[in-house]
C-alpha cells in the first residue's frame, strides 16, 4: 500500500474554503483575540495584543506551524546523532532488528545507501544527459517509497593552499622551478 503526498490528499472544504482543522485553530483563536479586543486598554496596546493570536491562528491554519514546530522539535533532539546508540535511539531500533543489512521496523526493510558525489558541472552535455537518463531510469524503476536527503560540507582549503605556497618557496629557492602555479584565493 502506497502513501498519497500531502500535496495531493483530498481534504473536505467545510465553510469559507476551510478544511475541518483550520476551522479548529480558527476556533481557539478567535476567543482569545476577542478577549484582547475587549480590554480596557489603549487601541494600540489592543492591536497589539490581538495581533499575537491571530498571527499563530494564520501560522497554525495556512502555514503548518503545527509540523514546522514538531520538526524543529525533532532537530533539536537529534541534532548531534554521532553514536551508534544515539542512531537506535532516533530509528527506534536494537540488534534484534538488523538483519541482513537491513533495519527491521514494523514489517518494513530500511536500508540506508552512501552515494558518492560527482562534479556534474564539468561533465561535456552527452554525459550531463547520459547520467540525468540513468538517474531517471533508477528512479522510475523503483516501487517503494524512497528518500532522498542531500548534503553539502563546506571546506576549508587554507591549511592546503599554505602547503602548496611552502611548496613554491622551497622549490623557488632550490633553483628547481619546473612550472608555475597560480593560486587564485576567492
Amino acid at each position: 500500500m502506497y502513501e498519497i503526498p500531502q500535496q495531493l490528499e483530498y481534504k473536505e472544504k467545510i465553510v469559507f474554503g476551510l478544511t475541518f482543522g483550520q476551522l479548529m485553530y480558527a476556533m481557539i483563536f478567535l476567543p482569545i483575540a476577542v478577549i484582547f479586543f475587549r480590554l480596557n486598554v489603549s487601541m494600540p496596546i489592543k492591536v497589539f495584543l490581538i495581533f499575537i493570536p491571530v498571527s499563530l491562528a494564520a501560522g497554525f491554519m495556512f502555514f503548518n506551524l503545527l509540523d514546522v514546530i514538531k520538526n524543529w522539535k525533532a532537530w533539536f533532539k537529534y541534532r548531534l546523532l554521532n553514536t551508534k546508540e544515539k542512531i537506535q535511539m532516533f530509528f527506534k531500533v536494537n540488534k534484534e532488528n538488523i538483519k541482513d543489512n537491513f533495519i527491521i521496523i514494523k514489517d518494513k526493510k530500511l536500508a540506508v545507501l552512501r552515494v558518492e558525489p560527482l562534479n556534474f558541472d564539468i561533465k561535456t552535455n552527452e554525459e550531463k544527459e547520459a547520467i540525468l537518463f540513468s538517474f531517471q531510469r533508477f528512479l522510475n524503476s523503483l516501487d517503494f517509497p524512497i528518500q532522498i536527503l542531500m548534503t553539502t560540507e563546506t571546506l576549508n582549503l587554507d591549511s592546503y593552499l599554505d602547503s602548496l605556497k611552502g611548496r613554491i618557496s622551497i622549490l623557488k629557492i632550490k633553483g628547481q622551478t619546473r612550472f608555475l602555479i597560480a593560486i587564485k584565493i576567492i
